[in-house]
């Protein structure tokens, strides 16, 4: 099987005919210093590349002083988006500086200046590159940077070099253009299938399971390079990219990602070594590394102590962008490092290690945003000042996060202001801070154009003693600024946020007005990435019946049952869904038997926000659409039952999608992705339920959607990051000795993995016997073999209230009476508000327990609930059983449900339920059970805090 998505453009090496550019006529000296670049004939004669140039692209050129021997240093100037003599934009080197201008109709407009930069007095060659980003430019000599800055006027026109009488020898001029950047691999390919990669050291293969078509996440890279190896992708030219992969390594090992690569001996290392206490241990060992590898030398530039459990999975994150790094792992910030060599190059993985290293779910795509200054000094900014006004991003961003520490200066009556959205010191929006003259402040979010000047789109007052109590200790504040699909929002600390509506188009860049004292430091922007639908599909097994019941929308809606007349179907989603929500409806173009899919009478319903408690129609927020006419169809727009706006189509139109969303106070009801109402709520309803109905429209809940980025939704089909092992063996493998081909995500003890290991040692192709030698490596790294617990945490904290829901199932165990499961069936466990360490610390919810003879909730180590409800044994062949555990302030509910298949009724199995005077503080959720083997087909957790 091949499956390898490329979004990327193969990127071309373009060069333009070269002419020369006649000095132009002499000017009145009285307007010179206004009307024209007194330098300009410094450099003259110009070599112009015809080509306009348009969207990003590198000019290169390499260049060497012939005249060395003088001791005089050449100098030159480049032309960027030269339009005529009058209009164009230049990088200019002369007497150890340099600078970066525009000329604007004869005027010039200085825009960054570096003074004493290395001197061009060397006969070495150097290679020159100037890198456009819009609306930043780079120059950069040797791979290491002069100068960047912003150019605010010119984005098009052609490109030249000037060096006068200069005794420069300069070769070619190539531009290169640079398209985004957008690539990612799963590595679902046969061994003998092309690769986009390229192996530069090391062994690197593809290892799969014999039958990928009925496997969880059964395709994995691996990688043995006993000196240490990486593969390749990509082009010299990327830059300013993000590069993730999911990776495991084995003992002795270690693994990472390669950036910024000019090629197999000239780049940069992010890589994490095994824990270890061999002594002949390799020197990364033991600690995560970010090294500068340069002809063929390593270098470590920043380690810190630590090395990864072998076989555990790890998520590694590397951002470059504009001569900074920032490294992640498991999405924490590990390094940041401001004084990269490379301003980009090629990305790929790194190996180490005989006993092999896997990688999955790799990720590669270009990065709009900035990383917070390390503290550092740094070279020259990448962004737009004009006096104290300080600007950030491009005109087209559309989708961000700025955030930032403040200084805010008390004697000064406006102590801060940012700015967004912006197009022009008449184009944006404005939120400032000012002091009362009677005392307290005033925050508010303005509009700024030429027509209104200053629109109050949202203000609050706020108290002297309340705006004091968010300074910290720093004297400073933290802030947070979004512009995300139209919504902006903005939050001072722990003051009541801000919001405003500002249309789905929405785009400008951001930053601080100045014109005040205060100080402003740290500052980070981050695209918002977009929420992924909570309802996604194992398409492995979505077409089997047995596994179809938690595969599919099954496993996500619940019907009700319907003694409403006004719907022939009605559903609500399982799960308690906090903070912001969409739901979307994806409408087919026809029904069946090629029937309209929306009839007079017919009504589509989507609803948000809705009571736990009431399962009614008549609460929450709820958009209709109806056809009334034949000529026209509207939304209606309700809030706990009463009509707030309404949407009246011209014509019936032949809608694809419906979608209501929910961000702060704002409720938006979209058609076809535009947004046909928006309204405002002065008291927000805060509902925790999802729901949506029909009346004679074939609307499947295959075609409905649930966004929220509250919610964590695992069909473990890719590698388990997010998850760590606590206990016992855990790997994807068979969950019937009778039939291998079926895989899971599954937990068991020692002993069983043992057995397993050897049973599919003889049953597994010689491909596939890399998972017999993994299942085998876990059980060599267990601290006791004979400990029969199998726990697997999740690795974030979950705070609030939340709501966790799991699929699990038996393992078949040959070697225990194989179907007799009643010599073996017991403990579908799940623990919440744990200390990460210490099932005993939280609430431990057991199904099935002492030897399946009671179920109960624990506290610490004492029984609080029980009843003596057993695990059904009937059909533990093939039984699914979803447990459901709930934390509303101070209770706790366990629910336990199961469904043989598809099309049946659920079977409530188990209900208990423990309201705590004392709630516990732990944070940490586990999955596990005791002496037994279980797997984990599908995981939900939704929490108020993440």
């Amino acid at each position: 099987m091949y499956k390898v998505i490329i979004f990327f453009i193969v990127i071309g090496v373009t060069a333009g005919f070269l002419i020369n550019l006649p000095e132009p006529p002499e000017l009145d000296q009285k307007n010179i210093s206004l009307a024209r670049d007194a330098g300009w004939k410094d450099f003259s004669p110009y070599r112009i590349l015809e080509t306009a140039r348009e969207n990003d692209f590198d000019l290169s050129f390499p260049a060497s002083n012939v005249a060395s021997k003088a001791g005089t240093p050449a100098s030159f100037r480049i032309l960027l988006h030269y339009t005529d003599r009058d209009n164009y934009a230049a990088i200019t080197i002369s007497n150890n500086y340099a600078s970066i201008d525009e000329v604007v109709s004869g005027l010039v407009l200085h825009r960054a200046r570096v003074e004493k930069i290395p001197a061009m007095e060397s006969a070495a060659e150097s290679v020159y590159r100037v890198k456009w980003r819009q609306p930043y430019v780079t120059l950069l000599k040797d791979g290491k940077l002069v100068i960047t800055g912003t150019l605010t006027t010119h984005s098009r026109g052609q490109v030249g070099l000037g060096t006068g009488k200069q005794a420069l020898e300069v070769g070619q001029l190539i531009v290169q253009p640079v398209a985004p950047i957008a690539f990612s691999d799963d590595f679902m390919r046969g061994k003998n299938d092309p690769s986009p990669w390229e192996p530069v050291s090391g062994s690197w293969q593809v290892h799969s399971l014999d039958n990928p078509s009925r496997s969880a996440n059964s395709f994995v890279q691996q990688a043995i390079a006993p000196e240490g190896g990486c593969s390749l992708l990509g082009s010299e030219y990327w830059d300013n990219y993000q590069v993730e992969a999911s990776i495991c390594g084995s003992t002795d090992s270690a693994a990472g990602l390669v950036f910024n690569a000019l090629g197999k001996d000239d780049a940069f290392i992010f890589r994490w070594g095994a824990r270890t206490n061999a002594e002949d241990a390799p020197p990364m060992a033991n600690s995560i590394q970010l090294v500068r590898l340069k002809d063929g030398k390593e270098t470590v530039v920043e380690q810190k102590p630590g090395g990864f459990r072998p076989e555990q999975w790890a998520r590694f994150k590397v951002l470059t962008n504009n001569g900074q790094a920032a490294c992640y792992l498991d999405g924490n910030l590990i390094f940041q490092h401001s004084d990269l060599r490379h301003y980009g190059g090629r990305t790929g993985l790194y190996a180490y290690g005989q006993g092999g290293v896997e990688f999955d779910d790799f990720m590669v795509r270009s990065y709009r945003g900035k990383l917070a200054s390390t503290g550092k000094e740094e070279p020259s900014s990448a962004f737009e000042a004009f006096g104290e006004t300080v600007l950030y991003g491009q005109a087209s961003w559309n989708g961000y996060s700025l955030s930032a520490m403040v200084e805010p200066d008390s004697a000064n009556r406006q102590v801060i202001a940012l700015v967004a959205a912006y197009l022009g010191p008449m184009n944006h929006v404005l939120y400032e801070v000012t002091r009362k003259e009677e005392g307290g402040f005033i925050h508010s979010l303005l509009r700024i154009d030429s027509g209104n000047g200053r629109e109050v789109l949202d203000t609050k007052e706020v108290t002297e003693d309340e705006f004091n109590s968010i300074i910290n200790e720093n004297q400073q504040i933290p802030v947070d600024l979004d512009l995300d699909a139209g919504v902006l929002s903005v939050n001072l600390g722990k003051l009541p946020p801000l919001y405003c509506y500002l249309g789905k188009d929405a785009a400008g860049r951001c930053g601080f007005q100045g014109g005040t004292a205060w100080k402003h430091s740290k500052v980070s922007i981050e695209p918002i990435e977009p929420v992924l639908p909570i309802v996604t599909v194992n398409e492995v097994f979505d077409e089997e019946t047995l596994m179809k019941a938690w595969s599919g929308s099954a496993g996500e809606w619940r019907e009700e049952s319907n003694d409403n007349e006004q719907y022939n179907h009605i559903y609500w989603h399982r799960t308690h869904l906090y903070d912001e929500v969409e739901i979307e409806a994806l409408i087919p173009a026809k029904g069946e038997g090629e029937k309209p899919i929306f009839q007079a009478d017919s009504e589509l319903a989507l609803s948000l926000a809705k009571p736990v408690a009431a399962e009614k129609q008549k609460n929450g927020y709820m958009l209709r659409y109806q056809p009334l006419l034949e000529d026209d169809a509207q939304l209606q727009l309700l809030r706990a039952g009463e009509v707030m706006e309404a949407y009246t189509f011209s014509e019936t139109p032949l809608l694809r999608r419906l979608r209501l969303r929910q961000k702060g106070p704002f409720v938006i009801a979209y058609a076809d992705d535009e947004p046909k109402i928006v309204y405002r709520d002065p008291e927000p309803l805060a509902g925790l339920k999802v729901a949506w109905a029909t009346r004679k429209c074939p609307i499947t809940a295959e075609n409905v959607l649930v966004y929220s980025k509250k919610l964590k939704n695992y069909l473990f089909s890719r590698a388990p990051v997010d998850w760590r092992i606590g206990a016992g063996v855990w790997e994807v493998t068979n969950r019937w000795e009778c039939d291998w081909r079926w895989n899971f995500w599954a937990g068991m003890p020692g002993r069983l993995a043992r057995l397993r290991a050897n049973t599919l040692a003889r049953t597994l192709s010689n491909d596939a016997k890399w998972k017999v030698q993994n299942l085998l490596q876990q059980c060599r790294l267990l601290p006791d073999a004979k400990d029969k617990h199998t726990v697997l945490w999740h690795k974030e904290e979950f705070g609030g209230d939340m709501m966790v829901d799991i699929y699990l199932a038996q393992m078949h165990d040959q070697s225990r009476g194989g179907g007799q499961y009643t010599s073996y069936v017991r403990d579908f466990n799940l623990t919440v508000c744990a200390d990460g360490r210490d099932l005993a610390t939280g609430y431990s919810c057991i199904f099935g327990g002492w030897q399946n003879s009671k179920s109960v909730i624990m506290r610490n180590h004492e029984i609080v609930a029980e009843k003596a409800v057993k695990l059904p044994l009937s059909g533990s062949h093939r039984r699914w059983v979803r447990m459901c555990v709930q934390k509303e302030g101070n209770k706790i509910s366990f629910d336990a449900y199961s469904q043989l298949q598809s099309g049946q009724p659920e079977e409530h199995l188990l209900s208990l339920s423990y309201t705590d005077p004392e709630p516990l503080p732990g944070k940490h959720i586990a999955i596990w059970s005791y002496d037994n083997g279980i797997l984990i087909s599908r995981a939900r957790i939704s929490a108020q805090e993440l």
